[in-house]
């Protein structure tokens, strides 16, 4: 049956008992922030605003589970940004995408952007939303690099952030269909959130994360020959944190993730239509970045957008599969802030494979530039 599928309740509670030291315990990656965040001071003002993210990402994967390649290339959003009152902001102009060795732009779409501050607390945004990266979610659930394959997001997204809570919820409507397309619908519906237990300000914190992906691929008014499915990912767990304020030693952190799959409509053809994974992390917060440790223990585990070292199916080869999945990664981060709106990063990261007893790597560097230049002021009644 081809009818949109509701999306099941899953309440997922769990306690960990750790200790540690920062209020991230994930690889930190504002240095390849681009979206622009909202002045209350500009009313009226008119602005040109770039977004560029040059990038090389090389990735050097031979497993079974994905294949490595290199990602060379560049993002460019010019477009004009106007801020239609304190609370209203409008932003109009084109994204492009393009990789190395190719004459061509890989993506050139529009981009339309209302930002609608809902309060001093809650934020809204219609159209192309503060995707990817911006989301910060776990790797597993989400992989950083769809900033570089698909870096625009569409759809409604929420905000919320106050001094306990910073929430993120949004969909991303990845394909539109109208009646008898012989395409179905697809998007995807996501859940960021952390929550400090212990004071705000206090060195020392406790917080819980909270992290839902929902896919979908579907619609009733369509003529598309595939079965309709609906898969979900939920993740939580506990953070402590405590902030060093060393001269080298920043920040020291540990943290578990409880992760799930759930496939709600057992449409997928995978081998199982539900799984779960554990996923412990350390970082230390130096000077210019982070150095982070994992170990991923899984079972029958999937998420669509994902990445693809943390399954327990190949994407690239049919029908393989291996139930339990044992990774250790670690990963190397520097940043440096070159001038107010120009940021570099480089990463190194490592995947050692217990099973088959191999290691992957991938590295890469990115230098972000995002510039407002002021135009004019306009005020209309």
């Amino acid at each position: 049956m081809k009818a949109n599928t509701c999306l099941k309740s899953f309440f997922f509670t769990i306690i960990l008992i750790g200790a540690s030291y920062t209020s991230r315990a994930q690889i930190d990656l504002s240095h390849r922030y681009t979206f622009a965040e909202f002045d209350t001071s500009a009313t009226g003002k008119l602005y040109f605003r770039i977004e560029n993210n040059n990038f090389v990402k090389n990735n050097e994967y031979f497993g079974e589970y994905t294949e490595g390649y290199t990602l060379p290339g560049y993002s460019i959003q010019p477009s004009l940004m106007y801020y239609a009152g304190k609370n209203v902001r409008l932003q109009v102009g084109a994204h492009l995408v393009k990789y190395s060795g190719i004459k061509d732009f890989s993506e050139f779409v529009p981009v339309v952007s209302a930002y609608v501050k809902l309060g001093k607390k809650w934020d809204m945004i219609l159209g192309n939303i503060k995707g990817d990266v911006h989301h910060r979610l776990i790797e597993p659930l989400f992989n950083p690099e769809w900033q570089y394959l698909r870096p625009t997001e569409t759809g409604v997204q929420f905000f919320h952030q106050s001094e306990r809570l910073w929430l993120d919820t949004w969909i991303d409507w990845e394909q539109f269909i109208f009646h008898g397309d012989e395409i179905p619908e697809k998007f995807t519906g996501g859940i960021s959130l952390d929550y400090k237990i212990t004071q705000p300000e206090a060195r020392f914190n406790l917080s819980i994360p909270f992290q839902m992906t929902a896919f979908h691929l579907g619609g009733q008014i369509s003529d598309y020959l595939t079965e309709s499915y609906s898969l979900i990912n939920l993740v939580s767990g506990f953070k402590v944190s405590q902030q060093i304020d060393g001269a080298f030693i920043k920040k020291i952190s540990l943290a578990t993730y409880f992760c799930s799959y759930n496939d709600l409509t057992d449409a997928r053809t995978f081998p199982f239509n539900k799984g779960g994974a554990i996923y412990p992390t350390g970082i230390l917060t130096y000077k210019h970045g982070e150095i982070m440790a994992g170990y991923w223990n899984a079972s029958n585990f999937f998420a669509p957008k994902g990445s693809a070292l943390f399954y327990s199916v190949s994407d690239y080869k049919l029908d393989y599969y291996t139930k339990k999945r044992q990774i250790i990664t670690a990963k190397f981060t520097y940043h440096k802030t070159l001038m107010k709106q120009v940021k570099f990063n480089a990463q190194v990261e490592s995947y050692y494979d217990v099973e088959a007893s191999a290691l992957e790597y991938a590295y890469g560097i990115s230098l972000v530039f995002t510039p407002n230049f002021f135009i004019t002021k306009l005020d209309f009644e």
